[in-house]
């Protein structure tokens, strides 16, 4: 039996290519309608007064405009930011921050 060899570059390309499946996966989320989302009523209430449909919506905003919004406030901000948290949506988090 004759062995395989495997390139080197062969594992690098896999993570990528995984990496880039798992991102498939879990930004889903961000379009998805709100309103259908595991998301408080306060959330969901702030979202149809400011027109947001999907998280994507707020996150092509100026997020630290959102506790000043209508029907909104530091914990909708909070809430907004765990939603991303949870969904391994971090680097969303530290896109907004720069």
């Amino acid at each position: 039996m004759q062995s395989a060899k495997i390139p080197v570059g062969f594992f690098t390309l896999t993570t990528q290519i995984f990496y880039a499946m798992t991102q498939e996966i879990t930004r889903p989320i961000l379009h998805k309608a709100i309103k259908n989302l595991d998301v408080s009523k306060e959330f969901k209430s702030m979202a149809k007064a400011n027109g947001y449909k999907t998280l994507q919506d707020i996150l092509d905003g100026p997020l630290h405009e959102l506790p000043f919004k209508p029907q909104s406030g530091y914990r909708m901000l909070k809430e907004f930011l765990d939603i991303l948290d949870e969904h391994g949506l971090n680097e969303q988090i530290e896109k907004i921050s720069e």
